[in-house]
């Protein structure tokens, strides 16, 4: 009988520790498992994260780049375009001074010398005047 109770005792004893063991042990694995499980998804997925968000920031690099290309080729284009424009309206436009400066000039010349022209005959008339009024005058004395 002693040995009945002995092995019941021992029955008892190891299948307690047993339950025991298995209540703590699936409760520490799983957390040990989803704790590597979470930590290796985490990395992949923050690598994955990092390599997109890396492609997307080159990519857009690229993207602005090439609009900042074209935008100055276009302001480039414009500026040069409106820039002959203007020069050649100022061309057009000095020419015409020029020639505006030269017709006023050439009636001023003509205007100057015809009243050049006036002002000596009148000397010349005022003179022959004065020379006829001085002869009369020598005569009549």
């Amino acid at each position: 009988m002693k040995k009945f109770i002995a092995i019941i005792l021992a029955v008892s004893v190891l299948s307690g520790a047993g339950t025991i063991y298995a209540k703590v042990s699936p409760s520490i694995g799983l957390s040990n498992w989803f704790s590597n499980s979470f930590m290796e998804k985490s990395v992949e997925i923050g690598e994955s994260t990092s390599e997109a968000i890396f492609t997307k920031v080159r990519e857009f690099q690229v993207y602005v780049s090439t609009v900042k290309q074209v935008a100055k080729k276009r302001v480039e284009d414009f500026t040069n375009l409106h820039r002959q424009s203007v020069l050649s309206k100022l061309s057009n436009w000095k020419e015409q001074q020029l020639s505006e400066v030269e017709k006023t000039s050439e009636q001023l010349k003509k205007r100057d010398f015809s009243t050049y022209t006036e002002s000596l005959k009148l000397e010349e008339t005022m003179d022959q005047e004065m020379e006829s009024l001085l002869q009369e005058i020598v005569e009549s004395e």
